[in-house]
């Protein structure tokens, strides 16, 4: 094999009519695979090193098919110098580049050329990436990391149509680091997204919401439910909780209000409770339990099904190129943004006009309001007979 381990040091080994020659490559690993002869995937950096090995094992060949075509041994100093203009590449464990950093750097160079609205999407797309990924470089950016991101994409309520934007935008600035020379994981070019509308999912007040309000908990979980019905009751994102401090909450004229920043529309907002929601509030002397998303998704999992939220369901959802259903436990398909979803729905059931309920959630678009809720044609259909019959 061309290449063994030395200490930690990777040494190639180039054998040429019947001479050997080795020469140190200068890199170094603590996770050195011997049956592949190459760096194991749990290393940072592995796939850049791996491929430079691949590199010097190329540039090794190209020099035993020109000594055998041409008749001569090489010198151990001709074969030095040949490798060492192959390493004379940095690599990523010299200079880390994080993709989000990478997003907002093509965003500028594209400015001449792309219009206003499409440099918006790569800050979001920068935000996205930076928000979840901090430290991703493109080595990370694989097939597996493609799907990771786009179920994340997901998870956050965003249309399907949205995230399939998405990913293409990612893919075009993956395809630009290319041309300018950074090694990246081929394997992303794999996957494929194929947007669909998601079914919507909400929770029923008469039952689900009242089964969740009447279990017994510890109070462990108690404080997670009643962050999650707070947002039943106030149609909030579940980012916007943790800025609360009993500061964002007034009395007016014998109404209770709450001020906070709406996160998406990026401007404060302020809202009348209801007394479901003030009562909550009161209960934590208007300082509501915090908590991390990760940690709360976790969580009301564990309370909807001590609540017997059990009944089958079906999920759909994204696998690579293929759309993929199955049943589930109703409860599995709860998330923090559930609360968000049952408050819209609960508006909608009431009789409540969509036109201000999109704008009481913020939403850019009604069309993003009616997924929410779920409204299909039989519902459409029904509200004309009952309107003209």
């Amino acid at each position: 094999m061309p290449f063994f381990l030395s200490r930690n040091s990777i040494i190639f080994q180039l054998a040429i009519q019947g001479k050997t020659f080795k020469i140190s490559t200068g890199i170094t690993t603590q996770n050195w695979d011997t049956k592949t002869k190459r760096i194991a995937k749990v290393e940072d950096f592995y796939f850049e090193k791996n491929n430079l090995l691949d590199k010097i094992e190329q540039e090794g060949q190209r020099i035993k098919n020109k000594s055998k075509s041409e008749g001569w041994i090489p010198s151990l100093v001709f074969i030095k110098e040949r490798i060492k203009s192959i390493q004379e590449v940095k690599t990523k464990a010299e200079e880390v580049i994080f993709v989000h950093q990478y997003i907002r750097d093509y965003q500028q160079r594209k400015k001449a050329s792309l219009s206003k609205g499409h440099l918006k999407n790569f800050t979001s797309l920068a935000n996205d990436v930076e928000g979840s990924w901090p430290m991703l470089t493109f080595q990370d950016l694989d097939s597996k990391w493609m799907q990771d991101f786009a179920d994340s994409l997901l998870s956050n309520d965003l249309m399907s149509n949205t995230v399939s934007k998405k990913i293409r935008e990612i893919k075009a600035v993956v395809v630009d680091a290319r041309r300018r020379g950074i090694l990246i994981d081929p394997s992303f070019e794999e996957f494929k997204f194929k947007s669909i509308t998601y079914p919507a999912f909400y929770l029923d007040w008469d039952t689900d919401i009242r089964s969740i309000t009447q279990v017994e908990l510890s109070e462990a979980k108690e404080r997670v439910r009643d962050r999650f019905l707070f947002r039943c009751y106030t149609g909030m994102r579940e980012g916007e909780l943790n800025q609360l401090s009993s500061l964002n909450f007034s009395q007016m004229k014998a109404a209770n209000f709450l001020e906070y920043w709406d996160i998406k529309g990026k401007k404060m907002k302020k809202i009348q409770l209801n007394e479901l929601a003030f009562q909550i509030a009161e209960k934590y002397k208007f300082n509501l339990p915090e908590i991390s998303q990760q940690k709360e998704n976790e969580y009301i999992k564990l309370i909807a099904e001590d609540a017997g939220i059990t009944d089958p369901v079906k999920k759909i959802r994204h696998s690579g190129s293929k759309v993929l259903a199955e049943i589930i436990p109703k409860y599995k398909m709860i998330s923090t943004h559930t609360a968000r979803r049952s408050f819209a729905r609960r508006w909608y059931e009431k009789g409540g006009d969509l036109m201000k309920l999109s704008r009481y959630l913020g939403h850019s678009s009604i069309r993003t309001t009616q997924l929410y809720i779920g409204l299909d044609d039989s519902e459409a259909n029904d509200e004309m007979i009952r309107l003209f019959k």
